[in-house]
């Protein structure tokens, strides 16, 4: 048995995050630049201009539980509280450590990546935080100007 793959994970402002090749391949983006063969990789440098560190730390420490333990569809339906709507225990205390404004650069960094399971997630937590909120509180938590 081969020893496992290790890629390093570059931030915008220069932390380095050691991965397993299998973390790094959730991210639709690496997957495409990473040879299915893992004796066949070359450069194991990952670079993330777009992701600063303390972000790309949380985007590995989801993507590495994910790995081990998928997160599960959820269903919103008529649900309206985040811990109804997601059900496994690690994921709910993950998104919801993230205040509004830490969660946008979360989002941006999933779709930067595209890792669809952390995108889900924390766009689930921004819907449910505006759900029935009036007009003027939304547009206040976009910074969206009056028309």
């Amino acid at each position: 048995m081969s020893e496992e793959v290790m890629m390093s994970m570059k931030s915008k402002d220069g932390e380095v995050f050691e991965v397993p090749v299998e973390v790094a391949r959730m991210s639709k983006m690496f997957n495409e630049t990473i040879p299915e063969n893992d004796d066949e990789i070359e450069d194991k440098d990952l670079d993330c201009p777009k992701v600063l560190g303390k972000t790309l730390k949380k985007v590995v420490e989801f993507c590495t539980q994910y790995k081990s333990d998928p997160l599960e569809k959820f269903e919103v339906q008529s649900k309206e509280r985040l811990e109804d709507i997601v059900t496994q225990e690690w994921y709910f205390k993950f998104i919801s450590q993230f205040k509004r404004d830490d969660l946008f650069p979360l989002i941006q960094a999933a779709n930067y990546l595209d890792i669809q399971p952390l995108l889900e997630l924390s766009v689930l937590a921004i819907c449910v935080e505006i759900n029935n909120k009036p007009a003027e509180k939304i547009r206040e938590i976009f910074n969206i100007p009056h028309p």
